[in-house]
């Protein structure tokens, strides 16, 4: 069946974003105040919350920036921290298929955690207006630049906010990711590999390859175990 794509599955999408305002602000404006202390300016920090809005991959480059940045270093751990879009995208494949290309790539791009979570909720709701990620992902986007220039700009007057304890946001971030991902026992010996690896990793070797080999890690470990679940049979009785 063909999705429908209107204005008013947008803005749906929006309301349901906007809900997400608070959490979106408070990340938003640490990455900006994280920036500023980094040495990107202003108009830098907007850029990239702007182009890239990812701010996983934006804090973990912060974490390796230097001048002159080494973009391997930074394009490998961006990467790394995105590889889940990959699987979230596919997720969408079978509603996004009836779309146009332009409509199809350009909600893709717009895709974040929290639209796609909100737009998978109704999809599965029964309800297949597939603008709610491209409605949801806009309004994220836009509150999440405008926080970063928030952050950036108001960041000096409480000095670095590392002493504040504010660069932890990104590790209750993911600690939050992992409890609502998280299934069962079956999750255990992934999420023990990855955390072992990359706190070996970090240790020993300098530099964000302690990301990438802790997700290489994980993502090994649970393709070892994986067992195809038995198809059920719906006409049992």
């Amino acid at each position: 069946m063909t999705p429908t794509f209107s204005l008013s599955g947008a803005m749906a999408g929006a309301r349901a974003a906007a809900v997400l305002t608070p959490a979106i602000v408070v990340f938003g404006c640490t990455f900006g105040m994280i920036a500023a202390t980094t040495g990107l300016s202003i108009v830098e920090a907007a850029l990239m919350s702007a182009v890239v809005c990812a701010g996983t991959a934006q804090f973990a480059a912060l974490q390796i920036w230097s001048d002159p940045a080494s973009w391997v270093a930074v394009g490998l751990a961006s990467l790394a921290m995105n590889t889940r879009y990959i699987l979230l995208g596919a997720t969408l494949r079978a509603w996004f298929q009836g779309l146009s290309t332009i409509k199809a790539y350009l909600s893709l791009y717009f895709m974040y955690d929290g639209n796609w979570a909100t737009a998978m909720r109704d999809h599965e709701a029964g309800k297949t207006d597939a603008a709610h990620v491209l409605g949801g992902g806009i309004v994220m986007c836009t509150i999440w630049t405008f926080a970063t220039i928030a952050g950036h700009k108001f960041g000096g007057l409480i000095g670095d906010p590392r002493k504040y304890g504010l660069d932890f946001v990104i590790t209750a971030f993911f600690a939050t990711m992992a409890i609502g991902f998280w299934r069962g026992r079956g999750d255990v010996a992934p999420i023990a590999a990855a955390g072992t690896i990359a706190v070996t990793v970090e240790r020993l070797i300098p530099g964000p390859w302690y990301i990438i080999a802790g997700a290489l890690a994980g993502s090994a470990v649970a393709a070892i175990r994986y067992v195809p679940r038995p198809e059920a049979n719906i006409h049992a009785s």
